[in-house]
């Protein structure tokens, strides 16, 4: 990889270890998706740190591919890497390959939260029950999971009931963008908001924004836990696929 694949931006921001997640490669299994500490070494590998006993070296696969997701300013960005060295006790250094930026972050600042919810095709009567249900809310969609999934393409009403000081409602229209079977048998959905009023979208961007920096301070404590934790210095031989 030429150094020419990160901007300056970038470059300067990775100088120090910042918070990421990143999806490692298993072998025979499906890859594991885990939060870990960055860090772009002098020589353009990015140096990845994890939490102790989070990392466990017997299930990786070194010949796959990571992939590593970090926020930087009001922007995310995409890292697909190979790996090139491992140390055990919890370390990596990847070589990355290809990288892309994704600027709005109205559809990236995404949390979680259990709350009430309603949906219904928008050419039906509303339903008398909303049900107390995890949700994955951005400004841009949600993603929950249901017994009675609507169809993919079907555009939807959604009431949302999001918990705070003061109970938060929104209301919006939304179209089913994905469908998938979560691990637990029900259908995991992806709604895409296609409507909603200047009003119920600041609510929702509050809600999102306010959210996201209790996570940033949650992120501190993270790294913390993670950089007092000095790795063994055993190296694994470089892969070289």
């Amino acid at each position: 990889m030429s150094s020419g694949l990160f901007s300056p931006e970038i470059r300067d921001y990775l100088e120090d270890y910042r918070v990421a997640t990143i999806s490692l490669p298993r072998l025979h299994r499906s890859d594991r998706s885990l939060a870990c500490a960055i860090r772009l070494t002098p020589s353009s590998l990015l140096d990845v740190r994890f939490e102790p006993n989070e990392f466990l070296l017997e299930e990786l696969d070194r010949s796959g591919r990571c992939q590593v997701i970090f926020e930087a300013g009001r922007s995310f960005f995409s890292i697909r890497c190979r790996i090139k060295r491992v140390l055990e006790g919890g370390r990596l250094f990847l070589k990355a390959e290809a990288a892309s930026k994704h600027g709005d972050p109205r559809h990236h600042f995404r949390v979680d939260a259990d709350a009430y919810l309603r949906f219904w095709p928008v050419s039906s009567p509303r339903p008398d029950l909303s049900s107390l249900v995890p949700v994955n809310l951005s400004g841009g969609g949600l993603r929950f999971s249901t017994d009675s999934p609507p169809h993919l393409g079907q555009k939807t009403a959604i009431e949302l009931v999001l918990p705070g000081k003061k109970a938060i409602f929104i209301e919006c229209v939304g179209q089913v963008v994905g469908l998938s079977e979560s691990p637990e048998g029900s259908c995991d959905v992806g709604l895409e908001i296609v409507q909603i009023s200047s009003e119920h979208l600041d609510r929702l961007m509050e809600f999102c924004l306010g959210a996201k920096f209790r996570q940033m301070r949650a992120k501190t404590d993270f790294l913390g836990q993670v950089l007092k934790v000095r790795p063994s210095s055993t190296v694994f031989p470089e892969n070289t696929h």
